[in-house]
C-alpha cells in the first residue's frame, strides 16, 4: 500500500491550485459577455435639458422616447430633485446656498442589442436636434474599459493556470520518480517472477487516481468558498451567473483531475519500466 509522502501532498496542493484557476477563467470567460450586458443596460443615458423648459416639451421627449423598444427605465429628474439627491449620497449641502447649478434631465437606459449595434450614436444626433435638449451623455467608455480589464484578468488566470500546471506536473513527475526509485528493489523482484508492466504500475495508478480525486475536491471546495463570499458580497448569482454552467464547469474540472494524472503517471511508469537495470539502479 502507497502512503501519501510530503512530496504528494504538495502534488496534490499544486494540482488543485491549478484546477482552481482554470475553473475560475472558465466561469469569467464564459460569462463575459453576460457580464458586459449587464454592465450595458445598466449604465445610464442621460439627456441634459436646456433651462426654462415646460413641462408638455418634457412630456413629448419622454413619449418620443416610450415609442422605441430598445430604450427602457424612462426617468426625468429635475435639478432640485438632483440637488437633493447630492445632498443624500454626500451627506452635506456642498453648494451652501448657492445657486443651482445643476440641469433637468431625463435618465434612461438602453438595450444591449442597440448598444453593440452602435445606435445610440444615433439616438444622440437625434436628439440634439431637439431644441430642448442641451446634451446628452453615454459612458460607453467605462464599458469599455471594462471589456478590456476583464479580458486582461482573464489573460492574468490564463497565464497562472499554464505556469501551475506545468509545476503541479513537475511535483508530480519528481514525486513519481522518488517513489519508483525508492521501491526500485521490489520492482525488480516483481519483474523477476514475471510481472506484467501493467501489474507493476496498478498502485502507482491508483495512487495518482487519488492525487486527482483529492485536487478535484480541493478546487471544486476552493471556488464554491469564493463564489459564496462574491454572492454574499455581490449576488451574483441573481446578477449573472448560470448556476447550471457554474456546476457543469465543476463537474468538468473534477473529471479533468481524475483523467490527467493516471495518464501522466500511466506514461511516466512506462517511461521508467523502460530503462535499464544500470540507469534504475544507479
Amino acid at each position: 500500500m502507497l502512503k501519501f509522502k510530503p512530496g504528494t501532498i504538495l502534488s496534490i496542493f499544486s494540482f488543485s491550485i491549478s484546477l482552481f484557476i482554470l475553473g475560475f477563467y472558465l466561469l469569467i470567460l464564459i460569462h463575459i459577455s453576460k457580464l458586459v450586458k449587464i454592465v450595458n443596460e445598466r449604465t445610464p443615458y442621460i439627456i441634459e435639458l436646456k433651462n426654462g423648459v415646460s413641462q408638455d416639451q418634457i412630456d413629448s421627449i419622454k413619449n418620443e422616447l416610450t415609442q422605441n423598444p430598445d430604450i427602457f427605465d424612462i426617468n426625468y429628474i429635475s435639478k432640485e430633485k438632483g440637488l437633493e439627491i447630492m445632498k443624500k449620497e454626500l451627506g452635506q449641502d456642498i453648494l451652501q446656498d448657492s445657486i443651482n447649478p445643476l440641469k433637468d434631465i431625463i435618465k434612461l437606459k438602453l438595450k444591449n442589442d442597440f448598444i453593440n449595434a452602435g445606435k445610440e450614436k444615433g439616438l444622440t444626433e437625434n436628439l440634439l436636434k431637439n431644441p430642448s435638449v442641451e446634451n446628452c451623455y453615454y459612458e460607453k467608455q467605462a464599458i469599455s474599459r471594462l471589456k478590456k480589464n476583464l479580458l486582461t484578468l482573464n489573460s492574468v488566470f490564463l497565464m497562472l493556470g499554464i505556469i501551475f500546471t506545468i509545476i503541479s506536473f513537475i511535483l508530480i513527475y519528481n514525486n513519481l520518480r522518488f517513489i519508483l526509485h525508492s521501491d526500485r528493489f521490489m520492482i525488480k523482484s516483481m519483474e523477476l517472477i514475471g510481472a506484467s508492466p501493467a501489474f507493476i504500475k496498478r498502485p502507482y495508478i491508483k495512487l495518482a487516481i487519488l492525487i486527482g480525486f483529492y485536487s478535484g475536491i480541493i478546487a471544486i471546495l476552493f471556488l464554491v468558498l469564493l463564489l459564496i463570499f462574491l454572492n454574499i458580497k455581490f449576488n451574483i448569482f441573481q446578477s449573472f451567473l448560470d448556476i447550471n454552467i457554474v456546476i457543469s464547469i465543476m463537474m468538468g474540472i473534477f473529471v479533468v483531475s481524475l483523467i490527467i494524472p493516471p495518464v501522466f503517471i500511466n506514461y511516466l511508469g512506462d517511461k521508467y519500466l523502460r530503462l535499464s537495470d544500470r540507469h534504475r539502479y544507479r
